[in-house]
């Protein structure tokens, strides 16, 4: 109900039941957003950005079935340039890392520390570590193919999809 869009009917009534505590003749709704702590000033709206259905990513991506086959595909891949991304989460708190390779070698390294775990979504540190990824890429020169190293599927299929 906290998400309702503006002009629904019960976006006003769930609005006016948390701008004050009502002591006397609470309604169930005040009740309901109470005694869960719901307050839909304080939710975070996340817009997806989305391309035309016609249009077709310039990139091809892979999902390994299992991790043996996902290191197979590593072990084949011969692009020279190559990025792995990847996060962590140390004291509450949550990091994406990434690291480019060149020829197979290490060149250069990048992170970024996104906050408290409890106000980040693991789609989104991974997100974060492929714009990082990205970031890294467009410092170098030369570059006609490389791969970008992701561990997370829904991560990956979301730069394929065209659909909201």
């Amino acid at each position: 109900m906290a998400t309702l869009l503006t002009g629904h009917l019960l976006q006003k009534a769930v609005l006016n039941t948390t701008k004050r505590r009502v002591k006397c003749h609470p309604t169930l709704l005040h009740k309901l957003m109470d005694t869960n702590a719901i307050n839909p000033n304080k939710i975070e709206t996340i817009t997806a950005t989305r391309y035309d259905s016609k249009w077709k990513p310039n990139i091809k991506t892979q999902i390994a079935s299992n991790q043996e086959k996902a290191q197979r595909m590593e072990e084949e891949d011969h692009t020279e340039v190559k990025v792995y991304t990847d996060r962590s989460g140390h004291g509450g708190m949550i990091s994406a890392a990434v690291v480019l390779y060149r020829g197979g070698r290490e060149k250069t390294k990048m992170g970024y520390q996104l906050g408290m775990s409890t106000e980040h979504t693991v789609y989104e540190w991974e997100g974060v570590g492929m714009l990082l990824g990205i970031k890294l890429l467009s410092n170098e020169w030369d570059i006609r193919a490389a791969t970008i190293c992701v561990n997370n599927q829904a991560a990956i299929t979301a730069t394929m999809s065209t659909k909201l």
